[in-house]
C-alpha cells in the first residue's frame, strides 16, 4: 500500500497556525459545548476570531483529507479548534500535518474536546491565573443556595421548628 501524502500548507494556513498556542480537536457540537462550559465560568472570555478555513491536509486513495480550522481567543490566548470534515479522514495524516506546521502541536500543546481541561490549565498557566479564580456560575449559585438554606435551618431551629 502506498504511503498517504501530506500536502504543503498554503501561506494563509501557516500564518494562522504560527500564532496558535494550543490545538484542540472538536467538532462543532463539542466546540459549542466547550463554549457553554467556559461561558458559565465567571470571568472567562471566549472570542471567536474571523478566518475559519477549510484546508486540505493530505490525500489518500486520490481523495482529499480536509479539516476546518477555527481560531479562537480564550482569556487572550490563541487556540485553534479543528475538525475533520471530509468524506475520508485519516487521523494519522492530520496529526502528521499538524506536526509539520504547528509549533504548539510539536510542543505537545494539543488535546481533544474530552480533555479540554488540559487546554484550560495551559491557558491559566500562561496568563498566571488559577482555575479557582474562575468559579462556575452554578457553583456560585449553589453556594448562595447553601448559605440561604443553612440560614433558614438555623432560623427554624431558633424558633423550635424541625426542618
Amino acid at each position: 500500500m502506498k504511503k498517504p501524502k501530506h500536502l504543503t500548507p498554503c501561506d494563509e494556513d501557516l500564518e494562522l497556525l504560527s500564532t496558535i498556542d494550543y490545538v484542540v480537536e472538536a467538532d462543532p457540537y463539542a466546540r459549542m459545548s466547550l463554549w457553554l462550559e467556559c461561558r458559565n465560568m465567571i470571568g472567562v472570555t471566549w472570542e471567536q476570531l474571523p478566518g475559519s478555513v477549510g484546508t486540505t491536509v493530505g490525500l489518500m486513495k486520490k481523495m482529499p483529507i480536509v479539516v476546518t480550522l477555527n481560531p479562537t481567543k480564550i482569556l487572550g490566548v490563541n487556540v485553534i479548534f479543528w475538525d475533520a470534515c471530509s468524506t475520508l479522514t485519516h487521523v494519522g495524516i492530520i496529526r502528521g500535518w499538524f506536526k509539520e506546521v504547528s509549533l504548539a502541536y510539536r510542543r505537545g500543546q494539543y488535546c481533544d474536546a474530552m480533555n479540554f481541561s488540559h487546554c484550560l490549565n495551559h491557558i491559566f498557566s500562561v496568563t498566571d491565573r488559577e482555575h479557582k479564580d474562575y468559579p462556575r456560575v452554578w457553583d456560585v449559585a449553589s453556594r448562595r443556595y447553601t448559605r440561604e438554606y443553612t440560614a433558614y435551618v438555623k432560623e427554624q431551629d431558633n424558633k423550635g421548628n424541625k426542618t
